[in-house]
Formats: C-alpha cells, structure tokens, sequence
C-alpha cells in the first residue's frame, strides 16, 4: 500500500488530498491534464530516483516537496514510455547508480511497438534489485503506442509480473482497451476505484 498527501497546491492537485492505492495491479485512468501523471512526477522526485542534471522534466524534485508518502516498500522503480528509453540507459550515468536509483531519462523517446522493446529492457535492468513483496513499479503510458493486438493483452502483461515477481503495480493509462480487461480501475478525478466498465461507458458513451 502507498499513500500520497498533497502538503500544498500544486498543478491540478490541491493541499490536503489524498491518494491510497492498495488494489494491485492498478489502472490509474483520468483526463489529460488532471494532474496523475504530475502525482507520480512528485513521487518520482520524493525518491531521488535521477540525479538532478539528468531529469528531463527539471521540477520533479520541486514537486516533491508538494507532497508525503507513506509506504512500506524497500523499492519503488519507475518507467515512463515516453522519456525512458531502455537501449540508451548509459546516457543519464553509468550503470551501478542506474540499478541502485531505480531509474534512467533519456532525451529519445520510443514509439509503435519499440515500446515493448523498450519496456523489456527496462526491466531486465532491474530485475535482480527487486525485493519480492516489497516492491513497486510505476509505469507512465506504458501502453503507448501498443497496436490492438498488444493492447488486449495489456492485462496479462500487468497480471503476470505481479504474479511472477510478486512486485505491486501502478499503470497509468488512457487505454480503454486496458482498462476494460483489468475490471478494476483508479479513478483519478474521483479518487477512488471504480468497476472500469462504469468509467469507460462515463467517458465515451460507449456500453460494454
């Protein structure tokens, strides 16, 4: 389990919010620019996972200071599809402290089905760091540029590394597809979980 209280005003969050995930594996799903994904941002800089020079996104370590965290996790890695990049690890520093933060940036971003590439990479990286039971990976638009095929398998993906590393996980996702197969997802805007049916019908009309 983890929770997140917003200390102060930050983006679209506001002081005293708070955010528990205890349901694994997990969909956070919400509007572009709802401010889940500057959560995690937040998350990501609490646990000086990058050095400084090496964040794409300069403030994650500003936004840090927006927020506490509870947890009991000795691990908690992050993968972002679109400013990670597997193959180009060694641009951000060298190896020994890429195992040991749990994280690397790069400036290229991958795209189509590179993605999964990318994603298999990434986790052959940190395989050996991971603490069974007391793990988290966050993974923002992990699904990015999954064709129909890989996105109807999204939920096997998600379900078998839980199972298999016994690692907890948060996915953030726009993918409809995802969420209807997962049952289950985090309504951002709602804060709280939500029959994933119910959300995708609310969004866009459609019934499943």
């Amino acid at each position: 389990m983890i929770t997140i209280t917003i200390k102060n005003d930050f983006r679209k969050l506001k002081s005293g919010d708070v955010y528990d995930f205890d349901i694994f594996p997990i969909i956070v799903a919400g509007k572009n620019g709802c401010g889940k994904s500057s959560l995690f941002h937040a998350l990501r800089g609490y646990k000086n996972d990058l050095k400084d020079a090496n964040l794409s996104l300069p403030d994650k370590k500003e936004l840090a200071a927006n927020i506490e965290v509870e947890h009991d996790y000795e691990k908690i890695f992050f993968y972002d599809s679109v400013k990670d990049d597997g193959n180009n690890f060694m641009v951000a520093y060298d190896a020994s402290n890429f195992v040991e933060s749990g994280g690397y940036q790069s400036s290229r971003s991958s795209h189509g089905e590179s993605a999964l590439i990318q994603f298999d990479i990434f986790l052959k990286r940190i395989i050996d760091k991971i603490v069974p039971g007391k793990t988290l990976l966050v993974f923002d638009e992990i699904d990015k540029g999954f064709s129909l095929e890989y996105m109807g398998k999204y939920d096997n993906m998600l379900y078998g590394l839980a199972a298999k590393y016994k690692v907890d996980i948060i996915a953030i996702s726009h993918n409809p597809i995802a969420m209807l197969k997962m049952h289950l997802i985090f309504d951002f805007m709602k804060n709280t979980i939500r029959a994933s049916k119910e959300y995708v019908k609310e969004e866009t009309g459609l019934t499943f």
